[in-house]
């Protein structure tokens, strides 16, 4: 089950919120928006330059029941991992995994050596990933 959905420019409220705020929207050569061409998200702890444009750092929260027959981990990962790999192929690479650590390096690995990610030379952690069994 996902259980957020990212703030991304294209998002209506969000959207909104930028617009208000006299941010814009951009999109890049990939199709992504950006706002103010230069972030892919609307909400940031830090960014601070881009706070007077409507990004904010307010997190969106939620409870959530947990069934634990169903539920066996949780997954926290970052805008730039999810940009790569969807939550679904996520989940597939990890559950054949046997401890967090092992979880966390196939699913860098995985990110590592996409195609989408060849033309950017930026180096990812491998502690991105973080992975508990719900008991």
């Amino acid at each position: 089950v996902k259980l957020t959905i990212d703030h991304t420019p294209e998002r209506k409220e969000e959207k909104e919120r930028i617009k208000k705020s006299g941010g814009f929207i951009s999109w890049n050569s990939l199709g992504q928006p950006h706002v103010n061409g230069r972030l892919a998200m609307t909400r940031s702890i830090g960014d601070l330059d881009l706070k007077n444009s409507g990004v904010i750092a307010q997190p969106e929260t939620k409870r959530v029941q947990l069934h634990h027959a169903d539920d066996s981990f949780l997954v926290l990962t970052t805008d730039g991992i999810n940009f790569i790999v969807n939550s679904q192929e996520i989940c597939d690479f990890i559950s054949q995994c046997h401890d967090p650590a092992e979880a966390a390096h196939v699913v860098t690995e995985q990110v590592i050596h996409s195609p989408v990610l060849q033309p950017f030379p930026y180096p990812v952690s491998h502690h991105i990933l973080a992975r508990h069994h719900i008991n």
